[in-house]
């Protein structure tokens, strides 16, 4: 229940990168024919991600993840969106989101970690520019993994809204919002969140508390507990983990419930010992 935080890697994703792990492992960068064979391709990939995204293929420029976009971006550009959580569920282009730069994340869309994108309007000069080799496998996976993720996202948006309903269904006495179509926050009042999401652990459910770049980090008492859906999440798992979070739940606030009751019968004997 945690697929906004991390994806599984696609078999047509792992496919497409596997020649470059030991067949086509020149650096693209390199002035020999094999080098620039590898060049021909990167550029291709970054076309592909160009017409997507509708902007030129300079202003395709990798990163090592959506922070280091992120990070760019702040500092040069005045109108910054980050979609990673979005690409997979809503077109967006540099015209369509009225924006400078998209931010895009090749682990949100089942593709390989360690690689996203900043995607620039034309004319803009950025304080930047990508150095070293660059990383051809990841480049391929996360290409064919937004390619996959735009084939598939209005199919995948109306499967998980309808996951996403069945879930409010089975804990609608509870605080819920949902965002995105595969993404629902729950606040439980009374509970701090990490209790929550440990409780939930322990019953086989795994869920994030607060954002995935911050998770290691105290989150303040309101903090919602976080359920995101994937691709290979199904009905069934959707309807028992509804039922597993409020058999929890419960659980949870009894045991809060008789924890204070235990303390307030103790401090009314101690005031009577004391007078």
């Amino acid at each position: 229940m945690d697929y906004a935080a991390a994806t599984p890697v696609l078999i047509e994703v792992r496919r497409e990168m596997e020649k470059y792990f030991s067949k086509e492992f020149y650096n693209p960068n390199a002035i020999y024919t094999e080098g620039l064979k590898v060049r021909g391709e990167l550029n291709r990939y970054k076309r592909k991600i160009a017409d997507i995204m509708g902007s030129r293929v300079e202003g395709v420029i990798f990163t090592s993840g959506a922070t280091e976009a992120n990070q760019i971006a702040s500092l040069s550009l005045k109108r910054h969106l980050d979609a990673t959580q979005l690409i997979g569920y809503h077109r967006l282009t540099l015209e369509s989101a009225k924006c400078d730069s998209i931010t895009i994340s090749s682990p949100k869309i089942y593709g390989p970690k360690g690689i996203g994108a900043l995607i620039v309007r034309h004319g803009l000069d950025l304080k930047t520019s990508e150095r070293g080799t660059p990383p051809m496998s990841l480049i391929a996976g996360f290409t064919k993994a937004l390619e996959i993720a735009v084939r598939d996202r209005e199919v995948e948006r109306k499967r998980l809204n309808y996951l996403s309903a069945k879930f409010i269904e089975g804990i609608e006495e509870y605080r819920v919002i949902q965002d995105e179509p595969n993404i629902i926050n729950v606040s439980v009042p009374g509970i701090l969140p990490e209790l929550l999401a440990l409780a939930l652990e322990r019953e086989g459910v795994l869920v994030s508390v607060g954002r995935a770049c911050t998770s290691n980090k105290p989150e303040p008492e309101d903090t919602p507990v976080r359920f995101s859906f994937g691709r290979f999440t199904t009905e069934n798992e959707v309807k028992e983990a509804a039922k597993i979070f409020c058999d929890v739940v419960q659980n949870l606030l009894k045991l809060n419930h008789a924890t204070f009751q235990s303390f307030h019968h103790q401090s009314q004997r101690s005031d009577q010992e004391s007078s």
